[in-house]
C-alpha cells in the first residue's frame, strides 16, 4: 500500500513536472521524457536515449560519455533533463530543457547541451536560448515554436507523471487532439502483422502512457496505459498481444527488437500496467525513432552510392572504360582495389596521391592509409567496427559475365543488356565486408543467391545501375531476378514489376 504521504509526495513532484515543462508543450508534442540528473543510471540513460545497441562494447562506451555528459550538466547546476518529442523535428534528436533552479549556471549549461566551449556531450544540438526559466537546446525552428505561446495546459500531464512515481526517469506518451486525428486519417487500419482492424483502439482507446524507470539493484520499467474506460483498456491489451505475437518475427533490418514474448501485461481497472527489463524497454521506445532513422541512413547509403556512380562515371570519361575490379602488377598479382582509383574522382585527390600504386594494399605503406577511409565508403547502417578497422560493404560484382570480369575494365558499349538493367555495386551484408584498399569484392556464383544483399536496411538494399542510378531493391525479389540484374550482356529482359 502506498501511504497517504507517499501519494501526496508523486503528486506534488508530478506537479512540478508539469509545470516546469507547460510553457514548451506545444500541440505538436507528443512524447515527454524526464531525467533526474541527480539519480540516472547512465546505462540505463544511454539505452532509453540511443535505444539498444549492437555490442557490450557500445553500451559500454556509450555509458561512460553518457556518464561524463550527466556529470558537467550537474557541475553546471543542472538537476532535471526534459527530452520533448515532436514529429516535425524527426529525424533530428528531441529538443532537451534544463530547467533553471537556485545555483544553476544557464550558460555553462548551454556550453554541455550545444557542444561548445570544449564541454562532453552526447550530441550537439544546432542552438541553445535561455527562454521560460529554462535552457533550451534544439533546431532553429523548434526555437521559434518553443517562443510562441501555447493554447492551454496539458492537462493528462500531470496525471501520468503522477501515475509514473518518483524514480531518476519517466517518459510520457501524451497525443494531442490534432495527432490522434491524423494517425486515424493516415493509418485507418493495422497491417494485418498487428492482427489488422481500426487504429482507433490506439487514438481513442489510449488516453496517455508512461514508462518509468525503478531503480534498485536490477532496474526495471513499469509501463501503464491510460484508457477512458475498462473496455478500451482491454483492446488495447489485445494490440499488445498481436505487437508481441509480431515482434518474434519483425521485419528485416528490425531484429533489434528482438523477442518481447517475456512481457506480461495485465488490467487494472481502466489501465493496462506491464513491467519490464531496461534492455526490452529500450527497444520499445526506440522504436519510432529507430524507423525514422533508418530512412535518413537510407538517404545517406544512397548519396554515397550516387557520388560513386558518378565517380565510375567521371572515370570512363577520362579513361575510355570503367576501373578494373583490381589494379595488377606485370605477373598479374592483384594490388589495389578500384575504390583507391577513384579517390581523384572522390574530391580525394589528395589521398589517392598517397598510395603507392606499384605495391600491394598491405604493403607497409599502402597498409597505414587504411585508417583513413572516405566516409563516401562506409554505409551508415554497417556495423561501427568495421568503419572503425577501415571496412565497407559498398562492394561490385565479380564475375565472367558481370560488369567485372577478371582483369579488365569494361566500356559502357560491352554492356548490351542495357546500362539501366545491368548493376554496378550493391550495398552487401556486414559478414561480406572488405578492407576498403584490398582487391576484394563479391564473388559472384553461377546461381547468385540474393541473401548476400540484403541486411543493412529493412525491406531491401540501395544498388547502383551501370547508367548511374540508384534504386532500392526491395528483399522480395527473387534470384532470377538477380541474376537478370547482374549479367552485361546475356540478352536477357529485366522487367520492373520483378522488383
Amino acid at each position: 500500500m502506498i501511504s497517504l504521504f507517499s501519494l501526496a509526495l508523486m503528486l506534488t513532484f508530478a506537479e512540478t513536472r508539469a509545470v516546469e515543462i507547460a510553457p514548451f508543450m506545444t500541440d505538436e508534442v507528443a512524447v515527454v521524457a524526464h531525467f533526474d540528473l541527480t539519480r540516472i543510471d547512465a546505462k540505463a540513460l544511454t539505452l532509453l536515449l540511443f535505444g539498444r545497441v549492437t555490442d557490450e562494447e557500445e553500451i559500454a562506451d556509450g555509458s561512460t560519455k553518457a556518464a561524463g555528459w550527466v556529470a558537467a550538466l550537474r557541475k553546471a547546476g543542472a538537476k532535471d533533463l526534459y527530452l520533448l518529442v515532436s514529429p516535425l523535428d524527426l529525424p533530428d534528436p528531441p529538443v532537451a530543457v534544463v530547467p533553471l533552479v537556485e545555483g544553476a549556471d544557464a550558460q555553462a549549461i548551454g556550453r554541455v547541451l550545444c557542444g561548445t566551449g570544449g564541454e562532453k556531450t552526447l550530441h550537439a544540438w544546432p542552438t541553445c536560448a535561455t527562454i521560460h526559466n529554462a535552457v533550451f537546446a534544439g533546431s532553429t525552428t523548434s526555437l521559434e515554436r518553443a517562443r510562441r505561446p501555447i493554447s492551454g495546459p496539458r492537462a493528462e500531464l500531470a496525471a501520468a507523471f503522477a501515475a509514473s512515481g518518483d524514480g531518476p526517469a519517466q517518459i510520457v506518451l501524451i497525443p494531442s487532439a490534432t495527432q490522434r486525428r491524423v494517425v486515424s486519417e493516415m493509418a485507418p487500419t493495422f497491417p494485418v502483422e498487428l492482427g489488422g482492424g481500426s487504429t482507433a483502439a490506439l487514438t481513442a482507446g489510449l488516453t496517455w502512457a508512461s514508462l518509468a524507470l525503478e531503480d534498485g539493484p536490477k532496474p526495471m520499467f513499469r509501463i501503464i496505459v491510460q484508457s477512458p474506460d475498462g473496455a478500451a483498456a482491454e483492446a488495447i491489451l489485445k494490440l499488445a498481444k498481436d505487437a508481441v505475437k509480431w515482434s518474434t518475427k519483425p521485419p528485416q533490418g528490425f531484429d533489434f527488437i528482438r523477442d518481447l514474448s517475456g512481457i506480461k501485461a495485465q488490467i487494472v481497472a481502466d489501465r493496462t500496467e506491464v513491467t519490464i527489463g531496461v534492455a526490452k524497454a529500450a527497444d520499445l521506445v526506440s522504436l519510432p525513432y529507430r524507423a525514422a532513422m533508418e530512412g535518413t541512413r537510407r538517404s545517406q547509403c544512397v548519396n554515397n552510392m550516387k557520388n560513386i556512380a558518378l565517380a565510375f562515371h567521371n572515370y570512363h570519361s577520362m579513361r575510355g572504360s570503367f576501373p578494373a575490379a583490381a589494379s595488377r602488377d606485370k605477373d598479374g598479382r592483384p594490388l589495389l582495389s578500384w575504390r583507391v582509383y577513384l579517390l581523384q574522382y572522390l574530391e580525394q585527390e589528395t589521398l589517392f596521391k598517397e598510395f603507392h600504386l606499384d605495391e600491394a594494399w598491405d604493403s607497409p605503406h599502402n597498409k597505414s592509409l587504411i585508417a583513413r577511409m572516405p566516409a563516401v565508403y562506409a554505409c551508415p547502417d554497417e556495423g561501427r567496427k568495421l568503419r572503425k578497422d577501415g571496412k565497407t560493404t559498398y562492394l561490385v560484382p565479380r564475375g565472367k559475365a558481370t560488369i567485372f570480369p577478371e582483369g579488365r575494365g569494361i566500356k559502357i558499349g560491352e554492356i548490351t543488356d542495357g546500362t539501366s538493367n545491368t548493376i554496378l555495386v550493391v550495398d552487401a551484408v556486414d559478414t561480406l565486408a572488405v578492407t576498403w584498399t584490398k582487391p576484394d569484392d563479391w564473388e559472384v556464383d553461377p546461381e547468385p543467391k540474393r541473401d548476400a544483399l540484403f541486411g543493412h536496411h529493412a525491406e531491401g538494399t540501395n544498388v547502383v545501375f551501370a547508367d548511374g542510378g540508384v534504386r532500392f531493391v526491395k528483399s522480395t525479389m527473387s534470384d532470377a531476378t538477380l541474376r537478370v540484374m547482374l549479367t552485361r550482356s546475356a540478352k536477357d529482359i529485366l522487367r520492373s514489376e520483378d522488383y
